[in-house]
This record gives structure tokens, sequence and C-alpha cells, in this order.
């Protein structure tokens, strides 16, 4: 691998194997590869961009969310979301990705710690609004997952989108609470926009039985 220097990391360019590209156009192969489902080659691009690079945060954070992703290897990915997260103090699409991550890995406490950690810098963070009260409801903790899914349905709602996946979220967790009444509101107000969408109905039929 050899370095043509450039003002940046992205405007810099690596040969490699007989190929001289820039970074870009590198960091474009692999998303290519990926998108044809070949996470492997896609994360030896990456490689050789941070063979090139070592202290180039994003391609850290594009190596890491293939290898969770694409690759499944769960290990590989936490190790990468660390470096781009040590590049990137308090970047909070590293920070929620992770927490996801260690949610799938079940380590469920050091993942709602990295939810509370990126909501603590933005309360109004959506999708780990989301990601913290989907954990919080599986670990039976449904109660907490309230007013995260409350602030995330009045987010959407407030920005003219469609909250009803929040919707349905926060259904389930007053479902959980024995607040079926309530639930079974939600559900139906998501329903009239989403009448197809065989989850609702199941998380309606759910709120029934209880």
């Amino acid at each position: 691998i050899r370095v043509v220097p450039g003002s940046t990391a992205d405007t810099a360019k690596i040969e490699y194997q007989g190929q001289t590209k820039l970074v870009a156009q590198w960091e474009a192969d692999a998303a290519l590869e990926l998108a044809r489902g070949n996470g492997r080659r896609a994360v030896e691009i990456y490689d050789v961009i941070l063979t090139a690079f070592p202290q180039y945060a994003k391609a850290w954070y594009n190596k890491a969310v293939t290898l969770q992703t694409a690759m499944r290897d769960f290990n590989g990915a936490l190790a990468a979301y660390e470096t781009a997260e040590r590049l990137l103090p308090g970047n909070l699409d590293v920070l929620h990705n992770k927490a996801k991550l260690l949610s799938e890995m079940r380590r469920n406490r050091e993942a709602l710690a990295v939810y509370d950690q990126v909501l603590q810098s933005n309360p109004n963070y959506i999708k780990s609004l989301e990601g913290a009260s989907a954990l919080l409801i599986n670990t039976g903790q449904p109660d907490r997952a309230v007013p995260f899914l409350e602030r995330a349905v009045k987010i959407y709602q407030n920005a003219g989108k469609d909250p009803y996946r929040a919707q349905q979220l926060l259904a389930t967790a007053l479902t959980n609470m024995g607040r079926s009444k309530e639930a079974l509101k939600l559900i139906d107000t998501a329903l009239g926009s989403h009448p197809e969408d065989d989850s609702l109905w199941e998380a309606r039929g759910v709120a029934l039985s209880n």
C-alpha cells in the first residue's frame, strides 16, 4: 500500500494492487461490495484505507457497521466502534450504533448506559429514544420506556412525520404495564394509516388478550 498525499484523507490517494484511487473512491468500492452482499470484501477495502490512514474515524465507523450488520462479527464491530469513538469523542451516531450492538450482544446494562449517554447529550435523538425503549421493554422495564416513547411520538408529530412505529412501541409498553385500553387507542390510531401492517394487528391482539 502506497499513499499519494493530499490535504486531507478525502483528497489523498491510495495505491493498492496496481490501482491508484482517491480515498473516497475506495470508500465507494466498499459501499458497492456491501450492496452486492460481499461484506468480507468491503471490510478488506476498509482495512486498506485504515492501513494508510489509521486515524480516519469515518472508515472505522463504516467498518464497524459492516462487521455488525453484514458479517455479524460483534467483537470486531465493537473494537471498531470503540476506535471510532476515541477518534470522534461524543459523536452520537457512533455511540448509538455501539449501544445497538451491545444490545444485540445481550450486554444490556452497558447498552442502556450508552443510550443514556446519547440522550443526555441530545434528549431528542430519535433513534436512541426508540432503541433504548425497545431494550427497556424487552428487559421488563416498560415503565421507563413510556416517557421516552411519548417524547418520540411528539418529535415525529412536530416534524410532520408519521409516528406509528413509536406509537406501536409505546402501545407494547402500555400493554406490558396492564394499560391495555390506552394501548388499543394508540394501535387503532396507527392502523388508521397502516391497515396493512400485520405487526400492528398482532399488537392489537396481544392488547385485547390482556
